[in-house]
């Protein structure tokens, strides 16, 4: 009688793992209080403008005040600074597994969490210094990036992080609905160095990244713990 044949279990491929960041929108009306007095100050130059220039004219009878067009233009000219330059202080923010990023749309300068020499806390910035690269994030109009900032540094490389005790107090808990959830797609593979042999990486897919820190490896040569953070890898290297 011949014996029933043994069914073949599939083996389940391993979804590939995803690289992930939030991305922070800044806050619609954070402004400096710098930026606030310069405004206050050229609205109110706009105003004695106007009035100077027509008010005055339609509501005393008299003519209108001397040089009152050049208030009106020095005013208005002041009013677009602050609204120009203000507005360039704050960009959306990326924060995860690639690091943290500042977005000015075709313009993103990271920092990887591997790369990552300094994070503190100066004049209302967060300052996070890199290799080569340093950004500055204003805390008021990007608070809840900041937050997160803070805690994925402490967590995947606390001896760049310099916030000295009650700096972060007044910044909100990070919470998980915080930003928007996005895929890391702008990592740059091809020309690295492997951070273990020093092996050339030629092509894309011979890249492997650690999922703390983001340090480079060779699908050949990844070793057992990251090099720059100590983290645990083999199978949990991603895949660029």
């Amino acid at each position: 009688m011949a014996e029933p044949k043994k069914s073949k279990r599939k083996k389940k491929k391993r979804a590939p793992r995803k690289r992930t960041e939030r991305v922070f929108a800044p806050e619609a009306m954070a402004i400096s209080r710098p930026m606030a007095a310069a405004g206050g100050i050229a609205a109110t130059v706009l105003g004695v403008g106007v009035y100077g220039q027509w008010i005055r004219d339609y509501a005393t009878k008299t003519t209108p005040l001397e040089h009152a067009q050049w208030i009106v233009v020095a005013g208005a000219l002041g009013l677009a600074a602050v609204l120009w330059f203000g507005d360039k202080t704050s960009h959306p923010v990326r924060v995860g597994d690639g690091g943290i990023a500042i977005d000015k749309g075709n313009d993103l300068t990271r920092v990887a969490w591997c790369d990552m020499d300094r994070l503190f806390i100066e004049s209302g910035n967060l300052i996070v210094i890199g290799e080569g690269i340093k950004l500055q994030i204003p805390i008021r109009a990007q608070a809840r990036a900041v937050a997160w900032a803070i805690k994925e540094c402490a967590e995947r490389m606390p001896e760049a992080l310099d916030v000295r005790p009650g700096e972060s107090d007044s910044l909100p808990g990070p919470a998980d609905d915080d930003g928007e959830l996005v895929e890391i797609a702008d990592v740059q593979v091809a020309g690295a160095e492997c951070a273990t042999s020093g092996t050339l990486i030629s092509f894309e897919r011979d890249a492997r990244l650690c999922k703390n820190c983001g340090e480079i490896y060779h699908r050949k040569h990844v070793p057992a713990e990251c090099e720059t953070c100590g983290a645990r890898l083999g199978e949990r290297a991603v895949a660029a």
